[in-house]
């Protein structure tokens, strides 16, 4: 219905954003079969689909994907700790921008995958209510850049990797963390 809509609305489709995303901050042993399932569906499992659905479209715009993963997907320290399944679902979509890349490019499909490190929002400002005040702290000492990302940090990226201005760009993944990977990573 999504792609109906944007298709009437504005006649061709150039670029898909995927931003799906649910999180699990549990122990391995503790998951459940059925977390399993929605976190792989909603992250991996999702973002397959549409995007198998919107190749007519963005082939015939010669338009371009960005996909959201995450640091969790790359890297395996705190703030990643406890996000196993999270993590592995986003390394799916890795290898998805990946193994993507050099069977859409000859149709002029860009596709690159941006990876936000700890980020303002939904799931990490709960988590980070539940954290103390010296965790964020640890959290801003590690990152290189001092802070905890911004939604409009991630928006930048993404904008700039759905522009022409990488152009010449295709089955990357960009991390978004202010350096976090480099010093905790």
């Amino acid at each position: 219905a999504a792609l109906e809509t944007v298709i009437e609305r504005h006649g061709k489709l150039d670029v898909l954003v995927s931003n799906a995303g649910a999180q699990l901050w549990k122990d391995f042993a503790d998951t459940s079969d059925d977390e399993i399932e929605e976190i792989y569906n909603t992250n991996l499992t999702s973002t397959v689909r549409f995007l198998k659905q919107a190749l007519p479209y963005l082939e015939a715009s010669k338009g371009n994907v960005v996909i959201i993963s995450s640091t969790a997907s790359r890297y395996v320290v705190s703030p990643s700790q406890k996000l196993s399944v999270y993590g592995a679902s986003k390394a799916g979509l890795n290898q998805l921008g990946r193994t993507l890349a050099p069977e859409l490019g000859p149709k002029g499909i860009r596709i690159n995958v941006v990876a936000p490190g700890l980020t303002r929002g939904e799931y990490s400002d709960e988590g980070l209510s539940q954290n103390d005040i010296a965790t964020q702290d640890w959290i801003r000492s590690v990152t290189p850049l001092g802070r905890i990302g911004e939604p409009e940090d991630i928006a930048r990226v993404v904008t700039f990797m759905a522009s022409d201005m990488a152009g010449w760009v295709t089955g990357q993944v960009i991390d978004a963390s202010g350096g976090w990977q480099i010093a905790a990573g």
